[in-house]
């Protein structure tokens, strides 16, 4: 879900952004830190997962969607920048707390985990319904908005 509009590519725009990266050579940086708050319960593939080619480099972060403090995510790399990467995050930090990182993946290998997306679906579904409502209460008719299939 792009941020600030909401808006959520098709199947079909990913594959001709796919399409153009392959043609002209070039890399897609896809920053994925909200996936899985789906309002309408709409599957949405990451453009990762259509890559048959190595183009896109998947960015997946865990402080929006789990704790702000945490700091953590994951990075899926062409193999043509992992070392670049690599060298950068020693550079700039050296590691992530291996204990962070082991507490991390035991939540995310447990159950509670989907307990807690479900639970941030449900809240973040009403606040937009309420949004929404307002906007259309409130907002002259000429305003025109789209209600996000997702996010925060």
């Amino acid at each position: 879900f792009q941020n600030p509009t909401g808006y959520s590519y098709s199947t079909q725009k990913k594959q001709a952004l796919l399409d153009l990266a392959r043609e002209h050579q070039f890399f897609i940086v896809e920053d994925d830190y909200l996936s899985e708050l789906s309002f309408d319960h709409t599957s949405r593939q990451p453009l990762k997962a259509m890559d048959s080619k190595d183009q896109v480099m998947y960015i997946k972060s865990f402080s929006k969607i789990l704790m702000p403090g945490l700091r953590l995510g994951l990075t899926i790399a062409p193999a043509p920048l992992n070392h670049g990467i690599g060298a950068a995050k020693q550079f700039s930090d050296i590691s992530s707390s291996g204990l962070l990182q082991r507490t991390l993946d035991l939540y995310l290998r447990e159950k509670t985990w989907h307990q807690h997306i479900q639970a941030m679906q449900k809240f973040y579904s009403a606040r937009c319904q309420a949004a929404l409502k307002a906007l259309a209460e409130y907002l002259p008719q000429e305003v025109r908005f789209t209600a996000p299939g997702g996010g925060l």
